[in-house]
């Protein structure tokens, strides 16, 4: 699955409202194009992307009006900052640029979704 760019706010409560319905984890990137740290994790959250397509990866543009309120909604004090979102609620939140930090981040709620999704509770 691609990145979702985020432009605005509305965009923002329409992918978190269609994930709650689809089941799916979100991981919001809050971030600005003036942000060098932004820049250097950019190209390893589009492969990151690329590789877990079972969750939707959102782009949140600091710079766009709209999102400044988005990002005081969501308490990002600092760029960039990645938000896991579960059922619309945040699960858990990275504020870092280091490749390995975002990857254990990614990898840890993939394998806690599919440990879920693939519960041996279940009856088959």
């Amino acid at each position: 699955m691609s990145i979702v760019t985020i432009d605005q706010t509305e965009k923002f409560d329409k992918a978190l409202e269609d994930a709650t319905k689809a089941g799916k984890l979100i991981i919001a990137k809050f971030g600005a194009k003036w942000c060098k740290p932004c820049k250097e994790v950019a190209p390893h959250y589009k492969e990151f992307a690329g590789k877990y397509q079972d969750m939707i990866f959102l782009d949140v543009d600091f710079d766009t009006d709209d999102n400044e309120d988005l990002a005081d909604d969501w308490k990002v004090k600092k760029l960039p900052m990645f938000i896991v979102i579960k059922e619309g609620k945040e699960h858990e939140r990275l504020q870092h640029s280091d490749k390995d930090k975002l990857l254990a981040l990614i990898s840890k709620q993939f394998k806690e979704a599919a440990k879920s999704a693939f519960s041996m509770d279940e009856d088959f």
